[in-house]
């Protein structure tokens, strides 16, 4: 008679029970839980503010043309919307205007996401414990899986890593608010995997579709959270199966350890970088570079002859592009040479310089033209870990200056303070929200721990929204 071997657990399945049963609120570190309603309040504002751009606008009239009423609200038309579509809609706002958070070292968005499910699902008598534990158990799974997969191996075959395993932090936060139990949750982790989409080639054109990757991960993560619930059984082995595993589909140097590793006492949470400028994370570095020397040596625009900017390889294929100022505010946004112009020219990096005309501003393009790249594999053996960058400034009158930067501000290492969080926050909401209920989201997001009830923080929310 053969005895059947013992089962191993697949990564699914670990996972799945970390989300289940592996987060208590009352064990987080107060580092935690303020980063928490940090990434939170980021969240909310960017999907408040992005939800007002076309490409979400046009989004919101689908998905609405699609979906029956229900019990979530759309942040971009204040319409009563199934919760699936809500997130969609939702998501695609809160990536909207490439100002939301990220994962360095996974290359990916995470509260874009996440946050939007969360506030979709959620009943209003869930408590800020509970919000808190979904919050990061969520951010756990899509951080794992980003970096598992090979952030840079990834963005070389030409994926936008959001679309790829945002449906598994999306599944994570439903499968938990739903009350799926661990096997249907891993089932449904198989689902995400068939869900998975999202290419890189809007960057230089300008298209609108990186949007889309967040607003489509979101909804993906609730449709196969029902799924899984209702019985519907994807693969066990949909992370590392042999034929078929999306790790190695996507990427050709996964690392399936990275799944399960220090899973409950590390928190992929922890280390998200919270965005101080509205473009690529990976331009950050670079601009923090250039805005030390502006201010250490006084640079003027007028009297830059060159800015050399040296780079990991995946960087220089994500903004080292030729910038044509005719692909409006993505391609700028996506720009290293416009956000370096910008940069020179006004001592910083803000909304302001995406909107309108501005990206095609002939002083801007004209610096931008300045901006040289080289690439340093140095660099390409510590990205994404971390984000290195070396700028060099060339001057008229023959002087060369030189910075080096490891870690951008936001980054864990050079961190954004909750006040910092605060302002950007208020910035975002000023022309859109009454400064009573900017000042009640900030407030609610101070502690989760102390949040009596999601129900008052979406009403704000829902408050913000009927009132624009």
């Amino acid at each position: 008679m053969s005895i059947a071997p013992p089962h191993t657990h697949t990564p699914t399945e670990i996972l799945a029970q970390h989300v289940l049963s592996g987060i208590h609120a009352d064990q987080l570190s107060d580092e935690t839980v303020q980063r928490a309603g940090s990434v939170l309040l980021d969240a909310i504002a960017n999907g408040l503010f992005g939800a007002t751009q076309d490409a979400v606008q046009m989004i919101d009239s689908e998905v609405r043309a699609r979906y029956r009423r229900g019990s979530a609200i759309s942040w971009a038309s204040g319409a009563d919307v199934h919760p699936a579509g809500a997130a969609n809609i939702n998501a695609a706002g809160a990536h909207g205007f490439e100002f939301d958070d990220y994962l360095p070292a996974g290359k990916t968005h995470v509260g874009a996401v996440i946050a939007p499910v969360i506030l979709a699902l959620a009943d209003d008598k869930m408590t800020g414990h509970e919000l808190l534990e979904t919050l990061v158990a969520a951010y756990d799974v899509m951080g794992r899986v980003s970096i598992a997969a090979g952030g840079s191996s990834v963005r070389s075959r030409g994926w936008h890593i959001t679309g790829l395993v945002g449906p598994f932090g999306a599944t994570a936060a439903a499968g938990r608010l739903l009350r799926l139990d661990a096997e249907q949750l891993a089932r449904a982790f198989g689902v995400a995997a068939s869900t998975a989409a999202g290419t890189f080639s809007f960057s230089a054109e300008g298209a609108m579709t990186k949007c889309f990757h967040a607003g489509r991960a979101a909804e993906a993560g609730i449709l196969a959270a029902s799924l899984g619930k209702r019985g519907f059984k994807g693969p066990l082995l949909s992370l590392d199966a042999a034929d078929g595993g999306l790790l190695s589909a996507i990427s050709d140097a996964p690392r399936f350890g990275e799944l399960t590793r220090d899973l409950g006492h590390r928190f992929d949470l922890d280390s998200v970088a919270i965005k101080p400028y509205p473009c690529c994370g990976s331009a950050h570095s670079s601009i923090d570079a250039l805005l030390a020397l502006r201010e250490r040596h006084g640079l003027e625009p007028h009297a830059v002859t060159q800015i050399n900017v040296a780079n990991a390889e995946s960087v220089l294929l994500q903004c080292g592009y030729e910038y044509s100022g005719n692909g409006g505010r993505v391609e700028a946004q996506m720009s290293l040479q416009f956000c370096l112009a910008a940069a020179l020219a006004d001592g910083d990096v803000t909304v302001q310089h995406f909107l309108g005309k501005r990206p095609a501003d002939p002083d801007l393009l004209s610096i931008a033209g300045l901006v040289t790249f080289e690439h340093d594999a140095v660099m390409d053996r510590i990205y994404p870990a971390h984000f290195p960058t070396r700028v060099t400034v060339s001057t008229e009158g023959g002087e060369t200056f030189q910075a080096e930067v490891e870690d951008p501000k936001g980054s864990r290492a050079c961190p954004m303070t909750r006040a910092d969080v605060e302002r950007k926050a208020a910035t975002l909401l000023e022309h859109l929200v009454d400064p009573e209920l900017s000042t009640q989201l900030t407030t609610l997001t101070r502690d989760l721990r102390d949040l009596p009830n999601v129900g008052q923080l979406k009403r704000v929310i829902e408050h913000a929204v009927t009132a624009r």
